[in-house]
């Protein structure tokens, strides 16, 4: 008796909604951990989804960051006064300019297939990294 073919399909999609570029901030800004909290409270899972109008502004208005719009010390002690300055500056700069679009969002697709035979799983990325392409890979162990 041949076994029925079963075939599952599964997708994960992966997105992440952000308002800090930690690109254009010193190194430090990672560990300012107002900057990440600020952030978390303003995207999506815990802000519902909109734009990034409304993402930037809620992170201007984030009652963690009152304070650095007139002093840099918010970041201290993990950064030191000249790198507290530029995330200063930096967030003056976001919350007084235009919406700031994120960098173009890495969406990662999984899809695995079963059948009675054996597996294969094949992963493809859209968006980010415009050199990364697609890597769809069959596990051929069947």
């Amino acid at each position: 008796m041949l076994l029925p073919l079963l075939l599952i399909l599964s997708a994960t999609v992966a997105s992440a909604q952000t308002v800090i570029d930690y690109s254009k901030l010193p190194a430090c800004a990672r560990q300012c951990g107002v900057l990440s909290q600020a952030e978390t409270g303003c995207v999506p899972p815990a802000a519902q989804t909109t734009n990034q109008a409304t993402y930037q502004s809620c992170f201007c208005q984030s009652a963690f960051l009152t304070t650095l719009k007139t002093s840099p010390s918010l970041c201290e002690p993990a950064c030191d006064a000249a790198d507290a300055a530029a995330i200063e500056n930096w967030y003056v700069a976001l919350c007084n300019g235009p919406v700031v679009e994120p960098a173009a969002a890495t969406t990662t697709t999984t899809t695995t297939a079963t059948t009675a035979t054996g597996t294969a799983t094949g992963t493809a990325l859209a968006g980010g990294d415009k050199g990364a392409g697609n890597a769809n890979t069959p596990n051929n162990d069947w």
